[in-house]
């Protein structure tokens, strides 16, 4: 009895030695939290600058494009098409789908396309399938991430009734509805990167040191 005692003695007491020992041992996350706050805030500065020029620029160029020539329109078109490109997986965020994807993959061949295409070529099919796909990333962005902001929904419903005019006009009335078509884009690019960039700065505070935001 007295041997059977001891070795539970022993036992209990080896038990207690491992959960101890278990308990000594470094914490996995210790030593890199500060570091990782940082690099955090430094990436989501670098994006917010990103996400700010780019929409500005699509701003700018969409601006442009009523009024040209045949040649200018399709280079602002073209131009327009590269910085959509840029500007959608910003805006998507991480968790992209293959369905946005996809699109962007159809954007960027009617870009291709444009840009390559002969004098003789005419380039209104190619930018209808462009100027579709756009309309519908922007629809499936903002239905997983902006669904929230009213307003847009209202842009982007203006901009799928110009979209159903594209395959009806020619010429120069064309050349106007896609005009009006990036412009209704820009203002829904507007929208979205102003609602993403005050979510950056709402992580970006959150992220700062307690004692940081103290001395402020």
């Amino acid at each position: 009895m007295k041997r059977m005692r001891w070795k539970l003695g022993v036992l209990a007491v080896g038990s207690a030695l491992l959960a101890g020992c278990a308990k000594k041992g470094p914490p996995a996350t210790q030593p890199a939290a500060q570091p990782q706050v940082v690099t955090s805030r430094l990436e989501l500065e670098q994006k917010i600058q990103q996400l700010h020029q780019q929409a500005a620029a699509f701003a700018d160029t969409a601006d442009q494009l009523a009024g040209r020539s045949d040649q200018g329109h399709q280079m602002l078109v073209e131009q327009s098409l590269t910085e959509l490109t840029q500007l959608l997986p910003l805006l998507a965020g991480p968790g992209m789908d293959g369905g946005l994807n996809q699109h962007i993959q159809v954007i960027e061949s009617s870009r291709n396309k444009l840009r390559n295409a002969d004098e003789e070529q005419a380039a209104g099919p190619t930018i209808n399938t462009a100027l579709r796909s756009a309309s519908g990333s922007l629809e499936r962005i903002m239905a997983d991430g902006f669904a929230d902001q009213p307003q847009l929904a209202e842009v982007l419903n203006q901009l799928k009734g110009k979209i159903g005019e594209l395959d009806t006009t020619r010429g120069a009335i064309h050349q106007l509805v896609v005009a009006q078509c990036m412009e209704l884009m820009s203002q829904a690019v507007s929208g979205m990167s102003q609602a993403t960039i005050e979510r950056w700065q709402n992580q970006m505070r959150l992220a700062q040191p307690a004692g940081d935001s103290a001395g402020e």
